[in-house]
């Protein structure tokens, strides 16, 4: 080559030549499904069964006396107290701020006799400012929990228990009845007996497994049907709650028009069997009468 003849320029390194960055290591399918898993674990056994909705409804009578209106219904069920657990205090708590008028208690509250006590310090602050009324649920029966002991305990909180009878619950202008029913799956809902106290007045009946309106006399009347039971399938799979107790029939959560009245079915407080809720928080309804 000649001395004076141009050093030929470099060559730009093409774009493939360039060296590729390290990519990071891949997640398996494996690892992502695991993490999922954990993450759903955590909600359901740590996060919802202790994070209560107070969900207030607005209640629609026609013909409501004067006197009813705003009254305040909190509506609680399935607590399954076997100890103060976190839901349970958090109901304490709401009752306690929102100070209903009612509190209706419908149903499996405790499991066995040793749970009385922690009953007796739960209705400490859960109750109404007028009146307070409960009924049996089926856990209360299969635990042979000893009524003439529980109505002592909620006697004591100024508690009512309705067995197939009924409260009149008299503010000025007028008065509400409740109408207790016995437990539709271990014991015997009758609701000609239940009627047998009632003086007149809108019809508020109380019933733990709401099945039983489906086999209700079809000339009953009332404003409304509050149940609960089915803790809304406790686990759910979106819209969908694959399981369910006996005496749950179609119902899951939330209000049904298929009976003799509207019926409201809650999701309840507590859990039974596993202690996990799944995209099913617990929960207090709080009904307000109002004039429809």
């Amino acid at each position: 080559m000649p001395l004076n003849q141009p050093e030929t320029p470099a060559r730009p390194i093409e774009a493939h030549e360039r060296q590729r960055p390290t990519l990071a290591p891949r997640v398996s399918r494996r690892a992502l499904l695991a993490g999922g898993l954990g993450l759903v674990a955590a909600d359901s056994l740590l996060l919802e069964p202790r994070w209560l909705e107070v969900n207030p409804q607005d209640l629609f009578v026609s013909a409501l006396p004067s006197g009813l209106e705003g009254l305040r219904i909190a509506h609680v069920t399935d607590v399954h107290l076997a100890g103060l657990h976190a839901a349970a205090r958090a109901v304490m708590d709401a009752v306690e701020t929102e100070r209903p008028e009612v509190v209706v208690l419908t149903g499996d509250l405790i499991e066995r006799p040793e749970e009385l006590a922690t009953l007796s310090a739960f209705l400490t602050q859960v109750r109404g400012t007028i009146a307070t009324a409960a009924v049996l649920g089926n856990w209360e029966r299969w635990g042979k929990v000893p009524r003439p002991a529980l109505r002592q305990v909620l006697e004591r909180a100024g508690a009512a228990l309705l067995v197939n009878d009924s409260l009149r619950v008299s503010v000025a202008g007028g008065s509400l009845e409740l109408v207790g029913l016995d437990d539709p799956v271990a014991g015997e809902p009758d609701p000609a007996v239940a009627l047998r106290r009632t003086r007149g007045g809108p019809l508020l009946w109380l019933v733990h497994a709401p099945a039983w309106i489906d086999s209700a006399p079809a000339d009953l009347e009332g404003i409304a049907v509050l149940a609960g039971h089915t803790h809304g399938g406790q686990a759910r799979l979106g819209p969908i709650a694959p399981f369910t107790p006996t005496g749950s029939g179609s119902y899951r959560s939330g209000w049904y028009s298929h009976g003799f009245a509207p019926m409201y079915v809650s999701r309840g407080v507590g859990t039974s069997v596993v202690p996990a809720r799944l995209f099913c928080r617990p929960e207090l309804p709080i009904f307000s009468l109002r004039r429809a």
